[in-house]
């Protein structure tokens, strides 16, 4: 029987590493060498994220980051995976074939965060592609994922010691790009999922319960998906942790009046926020 599709639809900076590693402790669901494969969101959003060169680049920091004591047949694996990533008919035959089905697979997984961005026509041909999709969909307190966000950017551009330098303002404008702050708002694409699937197949998470209570979430996941997830305490630590810096409370604040919209569409979708986001009290 071929796998289902479960597709993670974001948040960025909202535990998709480490979910990651989590699927990839049980044989039963298929990851790919790239941790984000983004072809709907290439086909039905103006995220062009799988261009030849940015594949080509894709490929070359999984090469540098490659073990020494890999095996033959490991890299044999991956540089066969490669050949197909980088075929120029990106279709739906190319996308399942990225997957290396096994007879013990039941899902294919693809965790890409810039498919909570994808409009209807978008989840239409995910359906068409898999009638019976699981999705998920971790949200995270919008205005600590934007920091997350700033942070993770200067670390992955070479410049995180300016975590220390960069002005309040500065923070503010980058909170207010539409790139940004579109990607905090979550019910939009809550609602847009739940236009196309039915509420069986699709979930969402707080990433704050998710990260204070890791075992309990393998296991409410696993009940989603009909398989155990292998949960251990090699897990429990943080992926892909930005520069630190402090931040201060009138900045927190400005923020959150920024973000004052997005919070009031959440309140009324989900009826209650969640008690960590610590959302301004008038």
């Amino acid at each position: 029987m071929r796998p289902r599709l479960y597709i993670n639809a974001g948040a960025m900076k909202a535990g998709t590493t480490w979910l990651l590693h989590l699927l990839k402790s049980n044989k039963r669901i298929i990851t790919s060498p790239v941790k984000e494969i983004d072809y709907f969101s290439y086909l039905h959003t103006d995220y062009k994220l799988i261009g030849h060169e940015a594949r080509k680049s894709r490929i070359q920091r999984i090469i540098s980051s490659m073990s020494d004591s890999a095996s033959n047949k490991e890299i044999y694996d991956l540089f066969r995976w490669f050949s197909l990533y980088l075929r120029n008919d990106i279709n739906d035959y190319w996308y399942y074939n990225l997957f290396q089905e096994s007879d013990e697979a039941r899902y294919i997984a693809d965790l890409s965060n810039t498919y909570c961005h994808l409009p209807i026509s978008g989840w239409e041909h995910v359906r068409k592609f898999d009638p019976h999709t699981r999705i998920t969909f971790i949200m995270r307190d919008p205005v600590q994922r934007t920091l997350s966000h700033l942070k993770f950017q200067l670390q992955f551009s070479g410049q995180g010691t300016l975590i220390d330098r960069i002005s309040d303002a500065e923070i503010l404008s980058f909170a207010q790009k539409n790139d940004v702050y579109s990607r905090s708002r979550y019910s939009e694409t809550v609602r847009t999922i739940l236009s196309v699937f039915p509420k069986d197949q699709f979930r969402y998470y707080i990433f704050e319960n998710v990260m204070s209570d890791k075992e309990a979430f393998a296991k409410d996941l696993s009940s989603f998906l009909g398989i155990k997830l292998n949960y251990s305490e090699s897990l429990s630590k943080s992926i892909n942790k930005g520069p630190q810096r402090e931040f201060s409370r009138d900045l927190i604040e400005k923020l959150r009046v920024t973000y004052e919209p997005i919070y009031a569409e959440l309140g009324n979708l989900l009826g209650t926020l969640p008690a960590s986001w610590c959302v301004r009290q008038d």
